[in-house]
């Protein structure tokens, strides 16, 4: 079978050239086995330069293995490779071990692992049980590829051994490492970067009184399908508005057209609020006591309110009033009388909002009143803390910004 390599275009090396230090040589002898560098680069600018989105691995490694170390590459299907180093002259701990002799540098070593992943070595004097000859050839479709400027060699899944990398998701590969002077990148090869989005486009689109108005999700036409999305709201102003209440989907293919549904404004009572504010109260016998919770200029949708007490009530009963207040002092009783003594200790206990159920919106002029009310004799808590769970609404005029891939 032919063997190809990879061919460096003048563009290709003066990108190179521009992450360090100019490279030096690259020696394509041995199915491109070796890369030199004076500064080293990245994982994943090796991987760019020898095949693009490649599952692979690396052995970072800082000096000599010790003999008898071993390296197990588990492939799927079963196949287990075990590379055994020893010192020359030595015997395999295992016949079905792949023998790789310690040279007199930790480069040269791991030139002689790489030689026999890409099935290049020659027969190294290392013996079996029987004093023949050790195993000293991979048999699996992996590519090595030494880097000496950055200490490092890297593995990729190829389409036999030595061979041309792959490209998209690869097979299961686990590594057990179990040499010294040496680090694993990961365990696992199959964590790579996998098949990659080829489809991508940008939308923006300003929100109306009509979108806000929908029951059903925004569809806005999309290329392709989309499997992937960064979805963000800015308000009219062009400031990024944190924790906005905007969710993406994937809508449903109409004779060809597909949509990226977008919800606006739909997150319910109890559902995990984006953003949560702390507001913390010491209860007094007799005496209202209260906090305020508010997003200045940020109209917000409360979710779901919860009390944690550094200790349990005692001595006396122990209310909650929530109560919404306008600007003008207005005030608009969502929640009353509502027992919270029954709390525990650093217990967070949901609170029913009684009169006017969750979610309620706060209006960027409004703030929300968290007030506890005890009883007379009432001994403790000595603190109460409300977590206020919720969302920022979209308005009409903000502007919608999505990054939209596809398969």
């Amino acid at each position: 079978m032919a063997l190809t390599y990879p061919v460096l275009t003048d563009d290709q090396q003066q990108r190179l050239n521009t992450l360090g230090p100019p490279w030096r040589t690259f020696h394509m002898s041995q199915r491109f086995a070796e890369l030199e560098t004076d500064s080293g680069a990245a994982t994943a600018e090796i991987a760019a330069l020898i095949g693009g989105a490649s599952p692979f691995n690396a052995i970072l490694y800082t000096g000599q293995p010790t003999s008898t170390d071993t390296l197990v590459i588990n492939v799927s299907g079963g196949a287990t490779l075990t590379f055994e180093f020893l010192s020359a002259g030595s015997t395999v701990a295992n016949d079905a071990n792949i023998g790789v002799v310690i040279a007199g540098s930790s480069d040269l070593t791991y030139a002689n692992f790489v030689a026999a992943i890409n099935r290049t070595a020659t027969a190294n004097g290392l013996e079996n049980s029987d004093g023949d000859q050790a195993l000293y050839l991979g048999t699996q479709p992996l590519l090595a590829i030494q880097a000496t400027g950055t200490d490092t060699v890297y593995i990729f899944q190829a389409d036999a051994a030595g061979g041309t990398p792959i490209t998209g998701a690869g097979s299961n590969i686990a590594f057990t490492d179990g040499l010294n002077n040496a680090t694993l990148l990961r365990t696992n090869m199959n964590l790579s970067p996998g098949a990659q989005n080829s489809s991508r486009a940008a939308v923006s689109r300003a929100v109306t009184s009509a979108d806000l108005a929908l029951t059903q999700p925004m569809q806005i036409d999309v290329p392709f399908l989309p499997v992937a999305c960064t979805l963000q709201v800015f308000d009219s102003g062009g400031r990024l508005k944190w924790g906005a209440d905007a969710k993406w989907a994937a809508g449903t293919a109409v004779g060809g057209q597909n949509f990226l549904n977008v919800s606006l404004n739909a997150s319910a009572a109890g559902d995990a609020g984006v953003l949560v504010s702390d507001a913390t109260v010491t209860p007094t016998a007799s005496v209202e006591r209260g906090a305020y919770v508010s997003a200045p200029n940020r109209p917000i949708k409360v979710l779901q309110v919860q009390i944690t007490a550094d200790t349990a009530p005692a001595g006396g009963t122990l209310v909650y009033n929530g109560i919404k207040t306008a600007a003008d002092g207005t005030e608009t009783v969502l929640a009353s009388a509502v027992n919270v003594a029954t709390i525990g200790a650093h217990d967070p206990t949901d609170i029913t909002y009684d009169d006017a159920a969750l979610p309620q919106t706060i209006a960027a002029t409004e703030k929300l009143q968290h007030q506890l009310v005890g009883g007379v004799g009432l001994s403790a808590p000595t603190a109460a803390t409300f977590t206020t769970h919720y969302v920022v609404l979209v308005e009409a005029t903000d502007i919608l910004v999505a990054d939209v891939f596809g398969a």
